[in-house]
This record gives C-alpha cells, sequence and structure tokens, in this order.
C-alpha cells in the first residue's frame, strides 16, 4: 500500500509493508544550498518539487526526498568542519600582525540555584582577535575581568591552547584606551613580558 501526503515544507512518501510504516531520509548533501540565506524548510520543499518534478521521486522511488531537520544538521556539521580547516591552516602559518578590540556588551547568563536555573542580563567582556596583515578573523574571546592582566592571559592562553606559535608576533594592533596603553602594566606590556620580547605597537 502506497501512501502520499503532500506537506507545506516538502514532499513526504511513505511505503507501508506488511502494517510498518517506513519512510525514505535523504542522501544527498546538498552543499550548494548552504551558500543562500534561505531557511532550511524552504530549501527542503524547493530541493523536493525539483527532484519530484524532473522524476527524480517518484511514488516507487522515495529516497531523495529532503528532510529539514537532516538539511539542518548538515549545515551544522559543513559549518564545524570549514572551522577546523580554518583552524589548522592558521596554525601552519606564523602569526606576524595581531589586532584586538574589546567592549563591555550585554548579554543573557544563566545562573543556577539549587536546582532551579535563572537567567539575568549583565556585562561581560568581549575580545575580538584579527590577524595582520590581511584582517583575517581569528576569534572573539570572554576575559573574566577587563583588566591588562587578565586581557593578556585570556590571549596568550587561547594561543596556547590551540597550539599556535607566537615567536614570529612582530605587531601589535589596539584602539588607544586606558587598560591598552596606560604605562607598564597595560595589556601591550604584559603580553610583551609573557613573550619575553619587545613589540611593535600600531594605535
Amino acid at each position: 500500500m502506497l501512501v502520499v501526503i503532500a506537506l507545506p515544507s516538502a514532499l513526504l512518501i511513505r511505503q507501508s509493508q506488511n502494517g510498518i510504516a517506513k519512510s525514505s531520509q535523504i542522501r544527498l548533501g546538498l552543499p550548494s544550498t548552504l551558500v543562500f540565506s534561505v531557511s532550511d524548510r524552504a530549501v527542503a520543499a524547493i530541493a523536493s518539487s525539483v527532484l519530484h518534478d524532473v522524476g527524480l521521486i517518484t511514488s516507487n522511488n522515495s529516497d531523495l526526498v529532503v528532510d529539514e531537520n537532516k538539511l539542518r544538521r548538515k549545515k551544522a556539521k559543513d559549518r564545524k568542519d570549514l572551522k577546523f580547516q580554518a583552524l589548522r591552516e592558521a596554525q601552519a602559518l606564523p602569526l606576524k600582525g595581531l589586532y584586538f578590540d574589546g567592549r563591555k556588551d550585554s548579554t543573557w547568563i544563566e545562573e543556577r540555584v539549587d536546582t532551579k536555573r535563572y537567567t539575568r542580563k549583565a556585562k561581560e567582556e568581549h575580545l575580538n582577535l584579527i590577524e595582520e596583515l590581511g584582517s583575517r578573523y581569528i576569534t572573539h574571546l570572554s576575559p573574566s575581568f577587563g583588566t591588562a592582566k587578565q586581557i593578556s592571559a585570556t590571549i596568550i592562553g587561547y594561543f596556547k591552547g590551540i597550539t599556535r606559535d607566537l615567536s614570529q608576533l612582530l605587531e601589535i594592533d589596539y584602539d588607544g584606551t586606558s587598560v591598552n596603553t596606560g604605562g607598564k602594566s597595560d595589556v601591550i606590556r604584559c603580553l610583551e613580558l609573557k613573550l619575553g620580547k619587545p613589540l611593535q605597537w600600531v594605535i
């Protein structure tokens, strides 16, 4: 017995054999659909409709029906793979210039009291790291405090964690806030002490 159910999001085809319902699952990666700003539901509907119109999806063969949930998981996996690929490529190259910029932003944080969880809005320090030359985004960090020592320790700790060599770092770019350029205990000086060498400052 064949049951065809038309849904707004996609064409769902199920076959029932011996009273047991079976549904086909997506077998295509559809990587080209990732570059468009279209919802997963719309992509699944369009892709399934096109495949149905050209005869690749029929009442007897529903293996190519696109499932939006599988498409969403595929996109998440591809993003993760691309992130790790970019990280591997970056680790293979010496870092010679680093730009960082920090600010405090309002964000929602979750707190647990006994067995209950509460959310509240709080100010959190955010730090963006950019590789120079080329202005290549590296990552963003959240130091526990906005002090020079904490910011410099967070930056050094991040690069140690990804085992990226800083021995060839020559230049630091930053804005002119006091925590960055405030004298002998500013962020730049703390970085120089941790790296054991002077750096070229670019404000």
